[in-house]
C-alpha cells in the first residue's frame, strides 16, 4: 500500500505586522529601511514603547509629518554606506600589499628579475657538471639538444 500523495503547501502570506517586536523586525516586515527608524526613535517618535516595540499605525503617521527628516536619515545612511565601503577597500589593498611584502621577505614569491638569474645560476652549475662528466663531443651533443628543445644553447667548450 503506498501513502497518498499530499498537496503542495501553499506559500505562507507575508502579512505587516501591527506592533513589531523591534527595528529589526519592522524593516523587514514594513519594508522600511532602517536608518529611518533609527531616525524616528532618536527625533522621538511616539510610536516607539520603552520595551522597544513599535506601532505601525503611529509610526508611519509620524513619518507623513517628518518626511525631511527621514529623507535625511537614509541620505545619511547611504554615505555612511559608501565609507564604509571605501574603508573596507583600503584595508582590503593594505592587506595584499602586506601579503606581497610578507611573500617577498620569506622567499615564498620572487620577481622575475630573480627568477631568471637563479635559473640562469643552475643552468651554468648543470653546464660545469656536464663538461666535468662527458668528453667534449657528448657535451656538444647535449648542446644541440638543448637547443632543440629549448631554444637556447649551452656555451660550446672552446
Amino acid at each position: 500500500m503506498t501513502k497518498p500523495k499530499s498537496k503542495p503547501s501553499k506559500p505562507i502570506a507575508v502579512v505587516a505586522l501591527e506592533v513589531a517586536a523591534n527595528q529589526k523586525a519592522a524593516s523587514a516586515s514594513w519594508g522600511v529601511p532602517l536608518a529611518i527608524l533609527k531616525a524616528a526613535k532618536a527625533a522621538g517618535c511616539p510610536a516607539f514603547s520603552p520595551s522597544g516595540r513599535i506601532n505601525r499605525t503611529g509610526f508611519f503617521e509620524w513619518l507623513k509629518s517628518h518626511e525631511g527628516e527621514a529623507g535625511q536619515a537614509v541620505a545619511l545612511d547611504l554615505a555612511k554606506a559608501d565609507r564604509q565601503e571605501l574603508d573596507n577597500e583600503k584595508i582590503r589593498a593594505q592587506i595584499r600589499l602586506l601579503r606581497s611584502r610578507d611573500e617577498r621577505e620569506n622567499r615564498t614569491l620572487i620577481t622575475m628579475a630573480e627568477a631568471r638569474s637563479e635559473w640562469a645560476r643552475c643552468i651554468a652549475i648543470a653546464q660545469d657538471e656536464f663538461r666535468a662528466l662527458m668528453d667534449p663531443d657528448h657535451y656538444r651533443v647535449a648542446c644541440i639538444r638543448w637547443k632543440s628543445r629549448c631554444g637556447e644553447v649551452l656555451p660550446d667548450e672552446n
